[in-house]
């Protein structure tokens, strides 16, 4: 490298980020916001055709379980790998947002994100305004049913496959209305003006 400035961008990205003592002009977009609950469960293993789960508090109290139970992308339909469930455990936060350039490989798991369609719709667009913050009725806590659980739509939104079964709950808690009536955008339940 040289120790002076060039004065065109690099065609490849550097290894390490660059150390500077000044902010930046631009801010950075938001920080990515994991939250894991240590009573949320993931699914370890099926064993002789039935699913073993376990909580993310199980795998933080047994780290030698960590590496392998992180590496795996598997659903049973129910619950997902601990990668998409412990995210703070495994390390997988903000994994789940698309990438701007590529992988080498491709991935074992397809994104749960909407193409567009071939023909255009008939309906017109309508607003959906979805404010990441926004807290929606995930559930009661496990084994307390009198103490709900609390989420955010930018939570919803690093859930990758896992958000499709919150938005088809219809559960509110008091005046918190589920995840397909608050998040609608991340839910696709986005509400249509008839033309």
């Amino acid at each position: 490298p040289s120790p002076y400035p060039s004065l065109e961008p690099s065609l490849s990205l550097s290894v390490q980020p660059s150390v500077s003592n000044k902010p930046s002009v631009v801010p950075s977009s938001e920080p990515t916001v994991c939250y894991e609950d240590p009573e949320d469960l993931f699914l370890r293993r099926v064993l002789n055709g039935s699913s073993v789960y376990r909580s993310c508090g199980w795998l933080q109290n047994n780290p030698r379980f960590i590496s392998a139970s992180c590496k795996r992308n598997t659903t049973d339909g129910v619950k997902e790998s601990a990668k998409f469930v412990c995210l703070n455990t495994c390390g997988t936060c903000g994994e789940m947002n698309p990438s701007q350039i590529p992988s080498a490989r491709p991935t074992t798991l397809p994104t749960s994100l909407y193409k567009p369609s071939q023909s255009p719709s008939r309906q017109r667009p309508s607003s959906c305004p979805e404010n990441s913050n926004s807290k929606f009725f995930f559930r009661f806590k496990l084994n307390d049913p009198t103490r709900p659980l609390f989420r955010t739509c930018g939570w919803l939104q690093s859930r990758g496959s896992g958000k499709l079964n919150i938005c088809q709950t219809t559960e509110s808690h008091e005046t918190v209305q589920s995840a397909r009536h608050v998040c609608l955008s991340t839910c696709g339940t986005c509400p249509y003006e008839s033309p």
